[in-house]
């Protein structure tokens, strides 16, 4: 049974990992980024970010095991509003 839940501090980089192994072999991200080693770490790195910077009405949805993620941002949100003080 896989277990669904919301991601907890200090999973932030497991979670960005899993993210970016997802995106990597995406056609747009490979037009973006023709360099596979830039594409990785961009993309880790880019995860990474908006996770660690994400503001509170914004819900990660996370399998137990870290392998899957969601990134969940309610409709009408502003994704360009700053973000908040580190968490």
């Amino acid at each position: 049974m896989v277990v669904i839940r919301e991601m907890r501090a200090g999973e932030e980089r497991q979670v960005a990992d899993a993210l970016s192994e997802a995106f990597v072999r995406d056609a747009f991200a490979i037009w973006l980024m023709p360099d596979p080693v830039v594409r990785r770490e961009t993309m880790r790195s880019l995860f990474e970010g908006l996770l660690t910077s994400r503001g509170p009405d914004v819900v990660v949805d996370v399998t137990d095991d870290l392998e899957a993620a969601a990134i969940w941002l309610p409709p009408g949100s502003d994704i360009t509003a700053p973000p908040p003080p580190s968490r």
